[in-house]
């Protein structure tokens, strides 16, 4: 009698959480299939020229709505695995600015515009020039050759 007793309030207990959380299952799971119809994933490649293909250490990342109605929708520092990143942003079309960080690629620049649509590659490519270490001592200025005849204040009209 008293197993009988026992056994009921554990039914009860396991009713009353999966009744707890069957609901809030659903509720969790709703939201993600929302968002996943709003929104896309966005995969940024960086080719490097150079035949060593060094990867990039770090990225700043910019997405500027194209119709100029929003400024930074995604602001943020990336770092790249295997020179890619991929980016969930809202579903339209951006300007996209990158600015390569780190001792590889020295403040390098990078803009482009792409048209983000739910399901579909939405994928860009960006060519990195080839750079390389700065050694002191290894620039060579040319030497500049002055003409005082040219200045404008010799000039007379």
């Amino acid at each position: 009698m008293k197993t009988q007793v026992t056994i009921k309030k554990t039914i009860l207990r396991k009713g009353a959480i999966l009744a707890f959380l069957i609901p809030l299952y659903l509720l969790v799971a709703g939201a993600h299939h929302k968002a996943a119809r709003d929104s896309a994933a966005v995969t940024i490649t960086l080719h490097t020229v150079s035949t060593s293909n060094k990867s990039v250490d770090s990225v700043l990342v910019i997405f500027d709505k194209f119709d100029r109605t929003g400024a930074g929708i995604v602001k943020q520092v990336y770092y790249p695995v295997r020179n890619q990143i991929s980016i969930i942003i809202p579903k339209g079309k951006y300007y996209v600015d990158l600015i390569c960080l780190g001792g590889t690629h020295n403040r390098e620049h990078l803009d482009g515009v792409v048209n983000a649509k739910v399901n579909k590659r939405n994928a860009i490519l960006f060519h990195l020039k080839e750079s390389a270490v700065f050694e002191p001592g290894s620039v060579r200025m040319p030497a500049e050759k002055i003409d005082p005849s040219n200045f404008s204040i010799t000039h007379i009209n």
